[in-house]
């Protein structure tokens, strides 16, 4: 007995070591790039004179050799756009301006002795004893930066286009002494950058639907920030809740000063990208926006006992490579009329047309878009042991009831969102909720009788799948083998906090191996189809970031947006339609309704306002749904945003409630009973129905910002919309607006 218990033993420690060695293999990414040692490379330059570089018949570049100062001047209307703001090159103001200011190049590096990122800036440790190296170059000028102290050096090509300038970074061109490497780069931050007592002026941040800042003192340091392009990357560890911020879905910023403006887009390399912010600093006396790129990926541990060296809580463990992507910032320059938010979307659309093939899609706007949920897991015990079950919201027949209902308040003019169906109803299970109909919630006979009414009402429909985030193994992936990997090869995860709490929430979920996102979303067209839908979404592949580190191409979030428009594009040339939900702008790209949209910007304490400029993007051009107006903390400002921006108003409904699910954590329960709210359903699409059908297809042509709280939006074919948030009465063009009311109309 004692014999076969050893063999026995034997036998699954020796399948345990096959599995860790064939974990390990299937972990063993093909490796970035490293950097050149810092001492192996020589520099020299074959350009040394100042004045102009090269030109076109749009742009000069400029290089100023004794202050290594590039800049460029737009000949069509005499703007000058540098590394320094123009208001600050005159000799006499130059020479007392902060060094940051000075600085075209910010780069982040890991400093050794104490596990720390860094920042040095170039003026101070490379243009400042002249350690600068200029070559020309195709349209332009490549310029080394050498920090010969911190021994790294990072070169910047600056070209002109056709229609705008460029600032391009290769991490093939970065050199470091392999102790002190280089981990980010910043280029051109105050190039966007306005004093911060200028009038006429603002900088544009795309925080959620975008925001508007005017620049004023604050005090010494002032404020600065990070976001990161596309949402956070899933893979890096969270140990705290943070406070909810809007998500950056667009790789874009701006700037107006008086009658000019400039508008950038990060071109290459946005899935690596933040934009960072420095705002009321009377030290440097400009604020502005500029973008990061992240060169090498890291994990977030927390700090091992007997590190008393460092202060830090966490530390980023680095990944032995850089990323390959070569970043790059276009910029734009706007004047007169078109220095607006209107200019920055005429350039953002043309360049999503060019990028990704934009076209307006042949779906149209409903007067109401109802979001139907399936079932949440409930705590539960089997013979006294803590377990889960799904519990049903709303089954099959009870949505049948529903849109049987709702039809016949409003009519069929509606679209219908269908969410957590799936095995574990809305909460993170099986990839894709195991690609099935859980039977507690009607079965997949059930479902299809739901799709059939559907389908005769001639109601759109969008079955959702989640098939980034899993749990559980199943359907062909396992949470050992197919999870995505961090730098040192583990699997990656993710948590949640309680809102309430800010505590971390029991239960780790992975993120499914990113080569692997095809073959899922091909299981969820596969059960769509057999479901009889015409409509489909992804919800977290449009709009989650994530990295997996084993494989390079998906290294630092590389090629996210590039793979999640190609597998929403396969969906559409299979005649399904494709709803995306706060899309990332490469999502929005390919889907036909872009749902959950953004409602406000993240209201940071030195912006002015919120701004609709995703809807100004995107309206004509796609279906927009809002977020659930049921679920907003002030359901009449949400439905105002509504009538400024012509947005669907969107809710969130259930059939059923029970006493028991006052423990979860799913907030959306408490208001979102059918029976509670429908009346309120009716009542706005009654006021709104005759509204939005007279925008359906219409893009907005005009928007103007008369105020903190007055806005007008004119649409392309004539219609217009005159909003006031604030509490007292407003004059327009148009006429008197009520406090917290609109007018519209056709001019």
């Amino acid at each position: 007995m004692q014999n076969r218990m050893l063999r026995y033993l034997c036998l699954v420690l020796t399948l345990c070591i096959i599995s860790c060695f064939s974990s390990c293999a299937s972990n063993n990414a093909q490796p970035g790039i490293k950097a050149v040692k810092y001492k192996e490379d020589a520099f020299s330059s074959d350009y040394s004179a100042g004045g102009v570089v090269c030109e076109n018949s749009r742009w000069q570049l400029l290089w100023n050799n004794s202050k290594k100062q590039v800049s460029f001047k737009d000949k069509s209307n005499g703007a000058v756009w540098g590394q320094i703001p123009d208001e600050a090159t005159a000799d006499e103001k130059y020479a007392k301006i902060n060094n940051a200011l000075k600085s075209p190049v910010i780069v982040y590096y890991y400093y050794a002795n104490y596990v720390d990122e860094r920042q040095s800036f170039a003026f101070t440790d490379s243009i400042r004893d002249g350690e600068v190296y200029t070559n020309t170059i195709e349209n332009g000028l490549s310029v080394t930066y050498d920090f010969y102290e911190l021994e790294f050096t990072v070169t910047v090509d600056y070209v002109i286009n056709d229609d705008s300038f460029s600032a391009i970074v290769d991490p093939k061109k970065i050199t470091d002494n392999g102790t002190n490497y280089i981990t980010g780069v910043s280029v051109l931050p105050f190039i966007s950058g306005i004093e911060n007592t200028a009038e006429s002026s603002w900088l544009f941040l795309p925080d959620g639907s975008g925001s508007v800042i005017y620049p004023k003192d604050i005090d010494a340091m002032g404020v600065g920030g990070e976001a990161k392009i596309y949402g956070d990357d899933l893979s890096i560890q969270k140990y705290a809740f943070e406070s909810v911020k809007e998500q950056i879905t667009m790789p874009v910023y701006g700037v107006k000063k008086g009658n000019k403006g400039l508008f950038t887009i990060i071109s290459s390399g946005a899935e690596q990208s933040s934009l960072e912010w420095q705002i009321g600093s009377t030290e440097v006396g400009f604020s502005s926006i500029y973008p990061f790129f992240r060169i090498r990926g890291y994990s977030l541990i927390e700090t091992p006992a007997g590190f008393g060296w460092t202060s830090l809580t966490h530390i980023k463990k680095f990944d032995k490579y850089n990323v390959d992507t070569v970043f790059r910032a276009d910029y734009y320059s706007l004047s007169e009329e078109n220095a607006d938010l209107n200019g920055m979307a005429d350039v953002y659309r043309n360049y999503l047309k060019k990028t990704y093939n934009y076209k307006k899609t042949a779906k149209e706007s409903a007067v109401a878009n109802i979001k139907i949920i399936g079932g949440i897991m409930q705590p539960s015990f089997v013979l006294g042991i803590p377990s889960t079950k799904l519990f049903p919201l709303t089954d099959t027949k009870q949505a049948i009831g529903i849109v049987e209902d709702i039809s016949g308040m409003i009519g069929n003019d509606v679209s219908i969102s269908l969410s957590g169906f799936g095995e574990t109803g809305i909460d993170i299970g099986k990839v894709g909720g195991g690609f099935k109909i859980a039977s507690k919630l009607g079965g997949s006979s059930g479902f299809k009788s739901l799709v059939n009414l559907l389908n005769d009402k001639k109601i759109n429909a969008y079955y959702d799948f989640d098939i980034i985030l899993f749990g559980k193994s199943g359907k062909g992936y396992s949470a050992s083998a197919d999870a995505a990997s961090l730098p040192d090869g583990t699997r990656s995860y993710y948590e949640e906090f309680d809102f309430s709490s800010r505590s971390k929430l029991s239960g780790k979920y992975y993120m499914l191996k990113r080569k692997n996102l095809k073959e899922a979303s091909q299981k969820g067209l596969d059960l769509a189809k057999k479901l009889g839908l015409n409509g489909i979404s992804f919800s977290s592949l449009s709009s989650s970031i994530y990295s997996d580190y084993s494989d390079n191409n998906y290294r630092v979030c590389k090629n996210m947006g590039k793979d999640v428009y190609e597998i929403l594009s396969n969906v559409k040339s299979e005649k399904m339609s494709v709803a995306g939900y706060y899309a990332n702008d490469y999502a929005a790209a390919a889907s036909d309704v872009i749902s959950d949209c953004p409602m406000s910007s993240s209201e940071y304490s030195f912006s002015y306002a919120s701004v609709p400029f995703y809807q100004i993007v995107f309206k004509g051009g796609r279906v927009l749904n809002s977020s659930a107006i049921n679920l907003t903390s002030d359901e009449k400002q949400s439905l105002l945003f509504c009538v400024e921006t012509g947005m669907t108003p969107s809710y969130t409904v259930i059939a059923y409630y029970e006493k028991e699910l006052s423990s979860s954590q799913k907030t959306f329960i408490y208001g979102s009973v059918y029976d509670g709210i429908k009346s309120d359903i009716a009542k706005n699409a009654d006021a709104l129905s005759a509204y939005i059908k007279s925008i359906k297809n219409a893009a907005i042509k005009d928007y103007t910002m008369v105020d903190r709280y007055v806005r007008i939006t004119r649409f392309d074919n004539g219609v217009y919309a005159a909003v006031n948030y604030g509490n007292q009465e407003a004059q327009t063009e148009f006429g008197v607006v009520p406090p917290k009311s609109y007018i519209t109309g056709r001019e």
